[in-house]
């Protein structure tokens, strides 16, 4: 198991990534509790000039995510949409 949060928050992430940090009083549990961490990808952070080079479906799914006005969301939905009618051309 690998547990994954995609952040797309403004703020950079500072929540717990950690079971026992969100749990209180973990420590009377010892080794009882799992120790479970996840990985965060804060989308927020990805260059969106390194992600349209990508030009796949999750680069395109991110830079969806960056879109701030209409202008660059107009330009992300073009994006993913060229994405996947080339995945699905090439499945042909």
């Amino acid at each position: 198991m690998f547990p994954i949060v995609l952040y797309n928050g403004n703020d950079t992430w500072n929540a717990p990534v950690s079971l026992k940090e969100i749990v209180e009083h973990s420590e009377l549990f010892g080794d009882y509790i799992p120790n479970l961490k996840y990985h965060i990808i804060d989308i927020g952070h990805y260059d969106t000039n390194k992600l349209a080079a990508l030009h796949n479906a999750l680069s395109s799914l991110f830079l969806l995510e960056q879109s701030h006005d209409q202008a660059a969301l107009s330009k992300s939905l073009e994006e993913i949409s060229d994405v996947f009618s080339q995945e699905k051309n090439a499945e042909l």
